[in-house]
């Protein structure tokens, strides 16, 4: 019986992490890319005077300036570059898979290219209707982009282990 219970409760808390929702929101205007992965917790990098890097995971917060952390430098090792290659393709391949697999929520794209008569071609594109209320092309020297993607986490494992 205590090892059903045990059983049932790893499988639910499984469940739970495998059917969060993860949602990756960058917005140009106020500097910020965020990384929320339901309620459990949160990344964030943000411009405020100097990059910050946020962590909160349940109940720690953690602010992290990004200027402070040290890279250390890189061993150089000598490889067989066919192999390596071979390893890096394949790489790309699952990094496109799992990108392929998010959803736009939801995104604004203005920007101004400051040639008036450019502008003024490209102004139309404000009324498509696949635009529509997400292009704003404008002459006001108004640049920024919004970014809302939404994922769940056992989309990623799937076309990551595909």
């Amino acid at each position: 019986m205590v090892l059903l219970i045990i059983v049932l409760t790893i499988s639910l808390l499984l469940f739970w992490l495998l059917t969060l929702s993860v949602v990756l929101e960058i917005d140009s205007k106020l500097l910020r890319a965020m990384l929320s992965c339901g309620s459990l917790g949160k990344l964030a990098i943000c411009y405020e005077e100097e990059w910050w890097l946020t962590v909160q995971i349940f109940f720690y917060n953690k602010r992290i300036r990004l200027a402070a952390i040290k890279r250390k430098p890189k061993k150089v090792k000598s490889k067989q570059l066919g192999i390596e290659k071979k390893k890096k393709m394949g790489m790309l391949k699952r990094i496109f898979r799992v990108m392929a697999t998010f959803q736009v929520e939801d995104w604004q794209l203005a920007f101004d290219t400051g040639d008036y008569c450019l502008n003024g071609k490209l102004y139309p594109l404000n009324f498509m209707p696949y635009c529509y209320e997400h292009i704003n092309i404008n002459f006001a020297d108004d640049n920024f982009l919004y970014l809302r993607l939404k994922n769940q986490l056992w989309r990623m494992l799937y076309a990551l282990l595909r």
